[in-house]
């Protein structure tokens, strides 16, 4: 009965969390429950961003991107993201001046 009722309970703040900030609750032995953050793939970062992919692609390419590995696939952490993109404030997505040709 009472592991039954926590169920119910984490299952309400799990909809909560992800419809409102998009983090996990999860449920950790007798109802006690942690956050874990939000990971991202290229595609869900890019949509995030309002980038194209070749432009996620080339912003890790030069290491500007804050990311790890999963296999041969790159993950995201939206907090850390989110962090980077302050500190950036709108530069990060201006292209630097081209050196001219001699």
């Amino acid at each position: 009965m009472f592991r039954a009722r926590v169920t119910r309970v984490v299952d309400r703040y799990q909809h909560i969390a992800n419809r409102f900030t998009g983090i996990k609750v999860i449920s950790s032995g007798f109802g006690i429950m942690t956050i874990a953050t939000k990971v991202l793939t290229v595609k869900e970062l890019s949509d995030y961003l309002k980038v194209h992919p070749s432009t996620t692609y080339r912003l890790l390419k030069k290491g500007q991107l804050p990311a790890f590995k999963v296999g041969s696939d790159w993950r995201f952490d939206i907090e850390a993201v989110d962090r980077w993109r302050l500190g950036q404030g709108s530069s990060f997505l201006c292209h630097e001046p081209k050196q001219a040709r001699s």
